[in-house]
């Protein structure tokens, strides 16, 4: 019950109590204290005075009772007129970010980037604190940038390794990302598909639980820790072969030397990094990881029909009840890896690998590297064992 209902409920609740009242004073002085007979006149004018000593502590009481209700009312009225500002204020504030978005995508728009983004923060903070804006800030958010990655990323320009994101987009998104999304609406998912968000750093963040973002560009991004749970990626495009020239530095490379020989800043140029991510239940058919990182990722119960996870590091990920039907292994790390109940075949796996990061370990143990076995059922283990087991992953460099 809102605060004009209260004011309105307390405002009849004075009214009766003041009829209540006024008809107690007058009848129940006369129902409690009776006239004695006629000629009992002294007697009758005590008992008079007695009514009209009851009728004050009567009287005493309601005005007690009206005083402590004309304050609620009053308390009530300020907090209406308080919450009207509060309102006003906002909705003023929320007008002013409005007029200072601007089209990033045009000349003019490109003088006022930092006003842009300013609005975008002030817009977060009312939708934080007003849940009425939740919607419309986020949907007008996210049109804002599918647009604008759009423009930046051109048809091919993102998968040049030199594609660096623009502060601007990248600021905006982060903003979109951190949002409550516990505030999302549950029957209208966020819509971001087809998004680019080549080179974005995202570490940590919780707002892609649930969206809707299948064909989206990740190539090269910073996704550890990120939560993308109930999420509809699929046919997203993560993997490096989407990169332009990596056929010349990294075709031949194998998986082991992809993720361990060369440096993080070599590695940041051409590979997603999904490390620790959640993809619990998300739709992920046909998504591209080849070569990604997705090291102790959780795809708990996900849909993975036909994903490519060539030379990606699978180190333990989880894939419990996930469905990977035709997903595609071959050169791919999956030391340690959980595939419990996991809708996937022996021969599947056979073309991956299993190792760590120390070169010289690998080649000394070999195939009795059984504290990074990949997790699987007995009956699949049995195949794979029967097939000469998993390879150990090669290593050109050390």
């Amino acid at each position: 019950m809102d605060v004009t209902t209260w004011g309105a409920a307390v405002t009849w609740a004075v009214l009766v109590s003041a009829i209540i009242g006024l008809l107690f004073i007058i009848f129940f002085p006369r129902f409690v204290i009776r006239k004695q007979h006629w000629w009992q006149s002294e007697a009758n004018l005590k008992i008079m005075e007695e009514r009209n000593k009851l009728r004050l502590t009567i009287a005493q009481i309601f005005f007690g009772f009206a005083f402590v209700a004309t304050f609620i009312q009053s308390t009530l009225n300020f907090n209406r007129d308080l919450k009207q500002k509060a309102d006003q204020s906002v909705s003023e504030q929320f007008a002013k970010a409005v007029a200072q978005i601007g089209d990033l995508t045009t000349a003019e728009g490109q003088k006022t980037i930092w006003s842009t983004v300013g609005a975008f923060y002030v817009l977060d903070y009312i939708a934080r604190d007003n849940v009425q804006y939740h919607e419309p800030v986020y949907r007008s958010m996210v049109q804002y940038i599918l647009k604008l990655s759009d423009y930046q990323c051109g048809s091919t320009k993102y998968t040049d390794p030199k594609y660096r994101i623009s502060p601007e987009l990248q600021a905006i998104v982060r903003i979109f990302a951190d949002r409550k999304y516990q505030n999302d609406s549950a029957y209208r998912r966020f819509a971001l598909e087809h998004v680019c968000l080549a080179e974005a750093g995202l570490l940590d963040a919780e707002g892609f639980y649930g969206i809707w973002m299948p064909g989206a560009k990740l190539l090269r991004g910073d996704f550890r820790n990120v939560t993308f749970s109930k999420a509809e990626l699929s046919g997203i495009k993560a993997g490096f072969s989407h990169n332009k020239g990596w056929e010349q530095r990294w075709k031949g490379v194998p998986s082991a030397d992809l993720h361990y020989a060369f440096s993080p800043e070599e590695r940041v140029r051409m590979i997603a990094n999904f490390e620790g991510a959640k993809f619990l239940n998300a739709q992920l058919n046909n998504a591209r990881f080849e070569g990604a990182n997705l090291s102790n990722a959780k795809f708990t119960d996900a849909i993975l029909r036909g994903a490519d996870f060539r030379k990606a590091n699978l180190s333990k990920a989880d894939f419990t009840g996930a469905d990977l039907t035709d997903a595609q292994f071959t050169d791919t790390i999956i030391s340690g890896a959980i595939f419990h109940n996991a809708m996937v075949k022996p021969s599947q796996l056979v073309n991956a690998c299993i190792g760590d990061s120390d070169a010289n370990h690998n080649q000394q143990l070999g195939k009795e590297l059984g504290s990074i076995q990949p997790i699987l059922d007995e009956a699949d283990r049995q195949q794979v064992v029967a097939a000469g087991g998993f390879k150990i992953c090669s290593r050109m460099r050390k």
